[in-house]
């Protein structure tokens, strides 16, 4: 059995119509634990917590907190969103669980939201 480990996964700054994209790649890992991309392997894994900051090209930012299957994506408080604007900073996605480290969530992340 696997250790719990964690994984950061770099994304670009985001097009509003790519959240629901990446809502669906929530569901997939969290509801299901399968990567939602063909040839990612049916070996399963465990997503016990997740973090996002996502910023999007219009200056907006979505946090992403999950915990097991559960997870919201909400606005950023304005008081925590960076002075950078979108444009230069790219999002970040944590993930915390069993199973994780080898699978290719990145590139199922990607080819989900369509980047």
């Amino acid at each position: 059995m696997q250790t719990i480990a964690t994984i950061t996964l770099s994304i670009p700054v985001l097009e509003s119509e790519q959240l629901s994209g990446l809502d669906e790649w929530l569901r997939s890992i969290l509801w299901d634990s399968k990567l939602p991309c063909p040839g990612t392997g049916e070996e399963k894994f465990e997503i016990h917590r997740l973090k996002a900051r996502l910023p999007l090209s219009n200056g907006d930012v979505k946090i992403v907190q999950g915990v097991r299957d559960v997870f919201d994506i909400v606005d950023a408080p304005i008081a925590n969103r960076s002075t950078e604007t979108a444009s230069n900073s790219e999002g970040k996605v944590v993930l915390i669980g069993r199973n994780i480290v080898g699978k290719p969530f990145g590139e199922s992340l990607i080819n989900t939201i369509g980047v």
